[in-house]
């Protein structure tokens, strides 16, 4: 950031918001090059041909001049699958949610 963008904020007691800000400018700049941001988290970490698979069947969400920008991430405690963040969409495809899911079924028909 600029000195004086640095020396606004401090003055205005705002240098806890610094993240915040640069995460907005992030997602503006990105709007304006018409770049969709998926996030895949994983239990391990993806090797190159399931990163391309997966950035194969993704690119049918993207729209006609936009770009994918793939962003993965690594959970461990997803155990397996995935999970994949698509703007405000979420579809979670993990081991560990499936195994919640039937837990919270047996618990509610006992």
């Amino acid at each position: 950031m600029c000195d004086y963008t640095t020396d606004t904020m401090a003055a205005n007691n705002r240098l806890t918001q610094a993240a915040h800000i640069i995460d907005g400018f992030h997602t503006v700049m990105r709007a304006h090059r018409k770049e969709v941001q998926i996030v895949v988290t994983t239990a391990q970490p993806l090797d190159s041909s399931s990163e391309t698979a997966i950035k194969k069947q993704l690119k049918q969400f993207v729209q006609k001049g936009e770009t994918l920008v793939l962003d993965t991430k690594v959970d461990s405690n997803l155990l397996g699958g995935l999970v994949v963040e698509i703007g405000d969409n979420r579809v979670d495809l993990s081991i560990a949610t499936r195994i919640k899911n039937v837990c919270n079924e047996l618990r509610a028909s006992i």
